[in-house]
């Protein structure tokens, strides 16, 4: 989805909605295209693990934005500042 210019991937994991941005912090190959796994988004590109909680990279000193989130009544709020 694109939101104010930015391209934000939204993914539901426990119960709880991320919102990220649609871009790793590697080479920028788009996370929505990855996997979830136990949390983190696994870029199918060169398989970076980015933690959905923070954007951290987990062997990497990179990080991916994210924005808080909310659903509301099925849709879905993503606080960009």
């Amino acid at each position: 989805m694109k939101a104010d210019g930015l391209d934000i991937a939204l993914f539901r994991w426990n119960d709880r909605v991320y919102a990220i941005e649609d871009r790793c912090p590697h080479l920028g190959f788009p996370l929505s295209e990855g996997l979830m796994q136990a949390g983190e988004i696994i870029c199918s590109w060169h398989g970076w693990h980015v933690r959905l909680e923070d954007g951290a990279c987990r062997l990497e000193r990179e990080h991916a934005k994210v924005w808080d989130c909310e659903v509301r009544e099925g849709e879905v709020f993503v606080n960009i500042p």
